[in-house]
């Protein structure tokens, strides 16, 4: 107990230094627009697919793709990224239905596919379905080989672990540990190699893809040293490789998320890792009740501390991650509220044998009941892994404001209607504005003015990569927040202006 205060304490105090120490904003690139809008029907063909992001992004060849009806992909341009937003000049579109298919990989190496569709002239509305079948459909696959990569390092990582810590010591078990460290290394570089191909040159590189190359590494290490009985460092290895996981990702953006992942990551291998190895131990004839029993009081109490880091560490991540839940119970909200159901009967399954496994002994036959029990763990590993895969997936941010609004959006009004504009990040400060669909033009600016007072402020645009129009770098400060006018002025050449004007709401 008094080792198991002072962990308990050292976590606290590492919570608290990371809780003070400043980071950045948990990275995750949303599309905040995206121009046509999806489902819209235009009476005429957009001439640009403009995809304004959240933040900065990395892009492929190839990142955007438009099909349509048939399956034909018809841009032949190659797209273009200017700051926050990815733009795919089109060509001339006959009528029907479009699908807008997009890859792109955000700051913390996570890789986004989406889709949206818009009509052309007479469009059949019931053909959008059809159109909608041509969506790339990567995700199983992604979704699976970081399952895989996942289950199998959560599992070499708790055998090492229980060799080393709970002394879980038979010829069965030491044959597990060199098959586990081996199929995590060869899960670890298939799920790499299924990420290159996905996120491509703008993957490669970062964060997320350096820290899953030291994982195969590691683990390719923790195989070979696990052909020594005696050696502890498979489970050093182990560990070390289950510590890159904290590279890249929703978490790995501000100190504290990074340590609650890796403190989380690391109970769960301490405790729903280790249960394979346990049902194993138990399944053994070779080992004797009294050992079996031994070592099981010896995972309790390791378990009884993982315990707490696994249930509080990953509801204190999930807050961290989606703001306070701020989305309300969204896709990601769901996912992490069914993980903890999971670990809750894990917790209700353990907390039973405890009571029991204090008055055990061999002859009270308690063998066969944990069996049934490690087997229930070893289950509930299955599901908690599946449902964190998936939770890479998606957006902790859906349906969150604070992020569906961080960029002020607004269309012009007649005769500039189709025109729009955009500021980034739309609050208070020092913003960047685009234009998007405005007509030839020799010269264009925007004037920024509050309802209510005089003045307007200037800001003039210079032409831009997929015929947007862009603002120089902090050329727009705005220094309140709420509604604010804006009006569009495009000068086709000295002598003629047009004006329209639309509104936009800034945030504090």
């Amino acid at each position: 107990m008094g080792r198991f205060r002072r962990s308990l304490t050292g976590l606290a105090a590492a919570l608290l230094i990371a809780c003070a120490a400043p980071g950045a904003a948990q990275a995750h690139a949303e599309v905040i627009a995206i121009d046509p809008a999806d489902g819209s029907q235009l009476a005429q063909a957009p001439t640009v697919i403009s995809i304004t992001f959240s933040e900065s992004i990395g892009v492929d060849a190839d990142a955007i793709r438009i099909i349509d009806a048939t399956g034909r992909q018809v841009d032949v341009v190659p797209e273009s990224l200017a700051g926050f937003t990815l733009t795919q000049p089109l060509p001339a579109l006959s009528d029907g239905w479009y699908l807008v298919s997009y890859r792109i990989v955000s700051a913390d190496g996570h890789i986004l596919h989406q889709a949206s569709t818009f009509g052309v002239g007479a469009a059949d509305a019931a053909a959008r379905t059809a159109v909608l079948a041509w969506q790339s459909a990567n995700d199983p696959l992604v979704w699976g080989a970081r399952a895989a990569a996942d289950l199998s390092l959560l599992i070499a990582a708790g055998v090492a672990l229980g060799w080393a810590l709970m002394r879980l010591r038979s010829a069965r078990l030491q044959r597990l540990r060199r098959a586990a460290m081996a199929t995590a290394a060869l899960f670890g570089a298939f799920a790499l190699v299924v990420a290159a191909l996905d996120g491509g040159a703008a993957w490669i590189g970062g964060a997320a893809s350096i820290g899953a190359a030291a994982r195969v590494l590691l683990l390719t290490a923790a195989a070979v040293a696990a052909r020594r009985t005696a050696s502890a460092a498979p489970a050093a290895l182990a560990v070390a490789a289950v510590a890159t996981m904290g590279l890249g990702g929703h978490p790995g953006e501000t100190p504290l998320g990074a340590l609650l992942l890796l403190s989380h990551l690391g109970a769960a291998a301490l405790w729903l890792g280790a249960a394979p190895a346990m049902l194993l131990l138990h399944s053994d004839p070779a080992v004797s009740d009294d050992d079996a029993l031994a070592a099981t009081r010896a995972f309790s109490r390791w378990a009884t501390g993982a315990i707490g880091v696994v249930a509080g560490g990953g509801l204190l991540l999930g807050a961290l991650l989606t703001e306070g839940f701020g989305g309300g119970l969204n896709d990601y909200v769901l996912l992490l509220l069914g993980k903890a159901a999971a670990v809750a009967v894990a917790i209700a399954g353990g907390a039973w044998a405890r009571r029991r496994l204090w008055r055990a002994s061999a002859a009270l036959g308690l063998r066969p009941a944990l069996r049934r029990l490690f087997a229930l763990d070893t289950g509930i590993l299955l599901l908690v892994v599946a449902l964190s895969a998936a939770l890479t997936l998606g957006s902790p941010h859906a349906g969150h404001r604070g992020h569906t609004a961080a960029i002020a959006g607004c269309r012009a009004d007649a005769p500039l209607a189709g025109v729009a504009l955009w500021l980034n990040p739309g609050k208070i400060g020092t913003n960047t504005l685009t234009l998007f669909g405005a007509p030839a033009a020799e010269a264009i600016r925007v004037e920024l003015a509050r309802p209510e007072s005089p003045g307007a402020l200037v800001v003039p645009l210079s032409a831009a990569a997929g015929g947007s129009w862009a603002s120089g770098p902090g050329a727009v400060v705005l220094p309140v927040g709420g509604s604010w006018e804006a009006t569009i002025v495009v000068n086709a050449d000295r002598f003629s202006e047009t004006r329209a004007g639309c509104r936009l709401q800034i945030l504090p």
